[in-house]
């Protein structure tokens, strides 16, 4: 999973997979402690909660935003009311691979859910 240069992208899903908190997960992969993981997920975003110890090291280079080589399409959507569709433009700066941006009319934060087949 890559990590989006402009911020604290991945939402739950990040939180899920490696947010500091290392939520149990069924057998269906399901995250059962959630709501709690994404919580401190956004938390640990904003500064008002401390990650784990063992991403010490990750969060030190990502916080070098080192560019991001691998083709990559951002999709956003049009009526996002978390992340405004004018947050992603220009970020085509830290990418050196094949790079698009797209704007899903119609769709907000939650695009799987919201424009499945867009």
């Amino acid at each position: 999973m890559a990590i989006y240069p402009g911020g604290c992208h991945g939402c739950c899903l990040a939180a899920c997979l490696g947010c500091g908190k290392r939520p149990k997960v069924s057998s269906q992969a399901t995250c059962l402690d959630f709501v709690e993981v994404a919580i401190h997920s956004h938390r640990h975003c904003y500064g008002a909660a401390e990650s784990d110890p063992a991403f010490d090291r990750s969060e030190v280079e990502l916080a070098k935003q080192p560019v991001i080589t691998v083709p990559t399409i951002v999709l956003h959507g049009d009526s996002d009311g978390v992340s405004s569709p004018r947050s992603s433009e220009r970020h085509d700066r830290f990418f050196t691979g094949p790079y698009q941006r797209r704007v899903v009319p119609v769709a907000g934060h939650f695009l799987p859910r919201e424009a499945p087949r867009q």
